[in-house]
């Protein structure tokens, strides 16, 4: 279910709701009593923090030489390395943090194109 950022006009406190679609436009109460309103210009659905990870990611795109091992653990002590060499992420924070110390950027996934998706709007030179 997606997050929904609401404030209280009364208190200015701001909150975070987890909510299915169909439960947004109730009355939510807050602590102090108060209405809560839905805050369009949050920008917290974007805003992670600290969260961590629904299961830890195995990074294939960041394994590790064997012969680099143990200078990775002295460097980032707190990212845990796997049998296979690759960089294991418990949370956002850290992950982002490796990357950005490391240099690396995170460019998003190509989407890959299915059969049927294909067959309606055929590219160009294909012959599928």
């Amino acid at each position: 279910m997606p997050c929904y950022c609401f404030f209280c006009p009364d208190c200015s406190k701001s909150v975070e709701l987890v909510l299915h679609i169909s439960e947004v436009s109730n009355e939510h109460k807050c602590e102090c009593g108060g209405t809560l309103r839905q805050d369009y210009r949050a920008k917290n659905i974007h805003d992670v923090g600290d969260r961590q990870y629904h299961t830890p990611i195995h990074s294939d795109a960041l394994a590790i030489n064997p012969d680099q091992i143990e200078e990775h653990r002295r460097e980032f002590p707190d990212v845990k390395i796997d049998n296979e060499g690759r960089p294991v992420f418990e949370t956002y924070t850290q992950h982002e943090a490796y990357l950005k110390k490391t240099g690396f950027q995170k460019l998003p996934q190509k989407k890959k194109l299915t059969p049927s998706f294909r067959k309606t709007y055929p590219i160009h030179g294909s012959t599928t």
